[in-house]
């Protein structure tokens, strides 16, 4: 810890100049407010988790389903904290211009089914309006026809005109499709809240400590180093939850 302004200040436990949006392996821990093993009981080799730790084990399955480019590995509730492992797939950066792409596909698609459906009403009249010039042309003398046929020519430039009305989405429209992906934190904090929320609608006192822990895997040697850790978690409960360093590996 740091003094600032006559008061310690807590550093900040991110990597210092990292984009946390960067693709690759995450390893995180978080733990309950206080310590608190609300999550459930160790049991021989694995954990008998309470209401509380199964909402926290569903909201976590369901981090993917709420962000892009995530993927889930190990992970493990204990009684008090929880490890896990996220993937980060791909940067912002591609998912945007993927998601962009596939909305202006969209966009240009229904904007020629319009083309289309203007083209099939814009043939129907003309139809319809040459049935009617051969009846008029049957019925008139010369003079009525050239009339006829000048406001023909009239109408057939009205149409032309119609038809060529822009169809293409506004920059504002473009602008409310825009996408929005999280950083690691973001994901963290949205998880958080959602386990935070649902336990106290089901009338819980539940809270988190105010943070998280995060380990950046730098290759393939530690990233099965850190799943035999997370596996083995509730078989080293014993040592473990006397241990504060232990929590953080």
């Amino acid at each position: 810890m740091t003094l600032f302004k006559n008061k310690y200040r807590i550093e900040s436990a991110r990597l210092q100049g990292w984009d946390y949006r960067n693709p690759g392996y995450y390893f995180v821990t978080i733990c309950t407010r206080g310590r608190d093993p609300c999550f459930g009981t160790v049991v021989g080799d694995d954990v008998e988790l309470s209401a509380i730790g199964e909402i926290a084990a569903q909201c976590w399955l369901e981090i993917p389903q709420h962000h892009q480019g995530v993927v889930l590995d190990e992970w493990n509730i204990m009684p008090n904290h929880e490890h896990g492992i996220i993937v980060l797939t791909a940067p912002v950066e591609t998912l945007q211009r993927v998601e962009t792409l596939q909305r202006v596909e969209t966009l240009q698609r229904v904007e020629t089914l319009q083309r289309v459906e203007t083209l099939q009403r814009v043939e129907t009249l003309q139809r319809v309006e040459t049935l009617q010039r051969v009846e008029t042309l049957q019925r008139v003398e010369t003079l009525q026809r050239v009339e006829t046929l000048q406001r023909v020519e009239t109408l057939q430039r009205v149409e032309t005109l119609h038809c060529n009305v822009s169809t293409k989405p506004t920059d504002k429209q473009m602008s409310a499709i825009s996408p929005k992906t999280g950083s690691l934190s973001v994901i963290m904090r949205s998880y958080k809240s959602a386990v935070s929320y649902l336990t106290r609608q089901a009338g819980f006192d539940f809270g988190w400590q105010g943070r998280f822990w995060d380990h950046i895997i730098r290759d393939e040697a530690e990233l099965n180093r850190i799943r035999d850790y997370i596996r083995a978690n509730p078989a080293n409960w014993e040592n473990d939850r006397n241990n504060e360093e232990g929590l953080w590996m």
